[in-house]
């Protein structure tokens, strides 16, 4: 006779979940092959940085160079650079896709895990070889786009924040570099085939560099029906004309004027928002992010959300998170509140998230 066995059963279940940031980037590269057979042995291009909206001033940076590869008709050396300012973030891992376009064919190049690096104490990267000998160039259009697809584990949301969609323009170093000549910007301000008028003064400009940074510019003079079309002429009546020759001198420098005020930004970033000069948007935003205090920044957060900065939207709400009971109880605040409740409720929204991730921890 066997000794019976007391008979149980239990059943265990578990369930972990994690939030994933998922981000398409694309960038586009005009006469791609002829600039690479201008610069044999040192090839080097640099987009403009791609916002991450999951973290807060965060952005990606692509790369191509030679590299160390000998055979520079073929092999290009590709980066992708993750750079966070406040080190909050700690991506280490991705779902990385790259693929490349040019007349009509498409190659993927990679499709898998990648790892990221410890460039510096604020830049994590990751290196890769692209093989371009498929695609044929032609002499009508030799424009390269590289498309990219990142999917990556937040942080244990410690750091997420609402997602939005990402656009990026770029213009290439070489491009910068033509452009930032002094013997091509003499030629271009000889030769300029537009004007400006603010008030009672006249800013001679080149339609070139105005479609060149800006889609709106594009549209004016694209349509033949428009007076500026038909006129080579644009009227701004909402800026004064220090704003508006700031704005022309970023156009042709890609620089902002050395030591601005803060009123002068805010109001460069108004005119970036309204004529989509996304590369004279992203560099105010900048310094403005620099000069952010517990003072202004309900000021700022103000104009971030009236002149559609994102970057500085983020970080202006982070930053009353991080102050509340110091900042909530201001005179600046509390205006706030009654002049625009909405906003002032995504400020309670993610203070209020930031507190149930804290007592979850």
């Amino acid at each position: 006779m066997t000794d019976s066995v007391p008979q149980t059963s239990c059943s265990n279940h578990c369930y972990t979940s994690f939030g994933t940031a998922k981000l398409n980037i694309s960038w586009n590269i005009a006469d791609f092959f002829k600039i690479k057979n201008i610069y044999p042995g040192n090839f080097y291009l640099k987009s403009l940085p791609f916002e991450d909206n999951y973290f807060s001033n965060s952005f990606w940076e692509i790369y191509l160079s030679n590299g160390n590869y000998n055979d520079y008709n073929e092999n290009v050396k590709l980066s992708l650079r993750l750079n966070s300012k406040n080190l909050e973030n700690n991506v280490t891992q991705a779902m990385l896709s790259i693929s490349t376009i040019m007349n009509n064919s498409t190659i993927k190049h990679f499709d898998n895990t990648c790892s990221f690096s410890n460039n510096s104490n604020n830049v994590r990267e990751f290196t890769t070889s692209l093989n371009l000998n498929k695609h044929k160039s032609t002499l009508g259009n030799d424009t390269l786009t590289i498309f990219l697809e990142i999917e990556y584990i937040l942080n244990e949301n410690k750091h997420y924040f609402k997602p939005s969609s990402i656009t990026s323009v770029t213009i290439n170093k070489d491009m910068s570099n033509f452009l930032n000549n002094s013997e091509i910007q003499r030629k271009f301000k000889k030769f300029s085939d537009c004007t400006i008028i603010c008030g009672d003064k006249k800013l001679n400009v080149n339609k070139f560099l105005l479609i060149l940074h800006s889609s709106v510019f594009e549209a004016m003079f694209s349509n033949k029906n428009t007076s500026e079309s038909k006129e080579n002429c644009i009227i701004i009546s909402d800026s004064s004309i220090e704003e508006v020759e700031n704005m022309v001198y970023f156009l042709y420098n890609f620089e902002i004027p050395e030591n601005p005020s803060v009123e002068n930004v805010i109001n460069l970033l108004r005119l970036a928002e309204k004529y989509d000069i996304k590369e004279l948007k992203f560099k105010c935003e900048e310094i403005l992010m620099d000069k952010l205090s517990n003072d202004n920044v309900c000021d700022f957060l103000q104009f971030s959300d009236t002149y559609n900065s994102k970057i500085l939207k983020e970080i202006c709400i982070k930053k009353i998170q991080q102050c509340f009971s110091i900042i909530s109880t201001t005179e600046k605040f509390l205006q706030l509140k009654e002049t625009n409740p909405k906003l002032v409720n995504d400020v309670y929204e993610f203070v209020i998230f930031k507190n149930e991730i804290l007592k979850e921890e």
